[in-house]
């Protein structure tokens, strides 16, 4: 089975609704980082997938005209691509968003989407498979190549997956879910039925690769060569027209699947919203609040008549454990900031919730959720955003046992909890009731 799909609806829906850019050589089409905001399809030039090996940086595939980057990624909920341009290439790119829609309504492109595989994502499959196992001997080309030859897609059923299992397969999860990695193998056809929904909104997808190749593969005792791909030279096509990609891929709306608000918390006046957004940033980050010290600090600094600053703020968040470092970025870079962050908000603060090529969401305490355009952040930040980068670190305390574990469960399951609390109640009536009435 091949990865490239030629003549098919999804080459006219990107064609017809996307946009046609110019990439320079070396430019990224797509990183690993984060689930890019565009897919691609190649018309002229070519590419390279890399992938890493030991540490080492080699090249995995070729991408030529008529292939698609970054559409494994976003259906797997992962993002599994590091592509960059090998020559001077042009290609159709339609956003995230853009796509799932028209994946939604179109019965054929959800058939090639759900029935075929990519060869970024058997190498995403391949890299967790190997995580744990010894240095690999052969070229990770010829690892994936392998794969490619033998892989198949399994339908998300049980009959489907004991089948593939029957026939000598192993059956492996090739989808980000909620608590499960990408390489989670399925034993039987009844270890789907609890696997979670995808939070991306696609269906889950399931991969299977003859035991022996795995066996092989991973256990190969013969060192091969990494095969390296020809880089040919730029060449312009003369199409002044083409607008030029911009110098990094767009994030993935789909980047912030949480899209669960419980964790806001409203403030007004220096001390509350600076505490609101510390509460926050310990809820988004499972660190234990103490409100207490925090609080201290904050009403030290008022009484001796100073404001609260980013560079204090910086300071307590040290000392919860985080890995802190402050930073001044051009506006246009707020589409792409690491969140939670902190930064300054209209004499305050507000943390930076999301950011993706839909623009920024601030959790403001005295505004609540904002949100900003790419086109807005120039306006709201002409001088360039101020903000803190947070980072756990392997020091960073872990939020302690307690009823807050089991609150958001209690507040979503709330109307069945007390349905059973009831039921419960008038069954002891009737039993107390049951001796009375003998």
């Amino acid at each position: 089975m091949t990865t490239e799909i030629a003549n098919n609806p999804l080459f006219t829906a990107i064609e017809a609704n996307g946009t046609l850019l110019r990439f320079k050589v070396g430019q990224s089409l797509c990183e690993s980082d984060y689930l890019p905001g565009h897919i691609l399809l190649i018309q002229t030039g070519t590419a390279r997938l890399l992938g890493s090996n030991s540490g080492r940086l080699s090249t995995i595939s070729k991408l030529e005209s008529g292939q698609i980057v970054g559409l494994a990624s976003l259906l797997n909920g992962e993002s599994l691509e590091a592509v960059r341009a090998a020559t001077e290439m042009t290609a159709w790119s339609l956003p995230d968003t853009k796509f799932k829609e028209i994946y939604d309504n179109d019965e054929q492109i959800q058939h090639i989407c759900n029935t075929q595989y990519w060869i970024s994502e058997l190498y995403g499959l391949f890299k967790h498979l190997t995580k744990a196992s010894p240095q690999l001997e052969r070229s990770l080309s010829e690892c994936v190549e392998a794969l490619e030859q033998n892989a198949q897609v399994v339908p998300l059923e049980s009959e489907a997956v004991t089948r593939a299992i029957n026939s000598g397969n192993r059956v492996y999860l090739n989808s980000h879910l909620k608590d499960i990695e990408i390489g989670h193998e399925i034993n039987d056809g009844n270890g789907i039925l609890n696997l979670p929904a995808s939070e991306t909104g696609f269906p889950t997808r399931l991969i299977a690769i003859p035991a022996d190749v795995i066996d092989e593969l991973i256990q190969a005792p013969d060192q091969a060569p990494a095969r390296e791909v020809e880089v040919s030279m730029p060449t312009s096509n003369g199409n002044l027209t083409i607008a030029n990609a911009p110098d990094q891929p767009p994030v993935s709306s789909f980047n912030q699947r949480n899209s669960n608000d419980d964790y806001f918390v409203s403030g007004e006046g220096p001390l509350q919203e600076t505490l609101a957004c510390f509460q926050m940033l310990a809820k988004l980050m499972k660190l234990p609040f103490r409100r207490d010290s925090i609080e201290k600090v904050l009403r030290d600094s008022l009484r001796r008549g100073q404001q609260p600053t980013l560079r204090l703020c910086g300071q307590i968040a040290a000392s919860l454990g985080l890995h802190v470092a402050g930073s001044t970025v051009p506006s246009s870079m707020g589409t792409r900031l690491q969140t939670p962050t902190m930064l300054p908000w209209k004499d305050g603060f507000a943390l930076a919730t999301r950011s993706n090529q839909q623009g920024l969401t601030l959790a403001s305490p005295r505004e609540g959720f904002i949100q900003l355009s790419p086109d807005q952040l120039e306006e709201a930040f002409p001088e360039g955003i101020e903000l803190l980068l947070l980072d756990r670190s392997n020091t960073t305390p872990e939020e302690s046992f307690g009823l807050g574990w089991f609150w958001p469960a209690l507040r979503r399951y709330r109307n069945v909890l007390i349905q059973v609390l009831v039921a419960g109640f008038v069954v002891q009536l009737f039993t107390l009731a049951n001796p009375l009435l003998i």
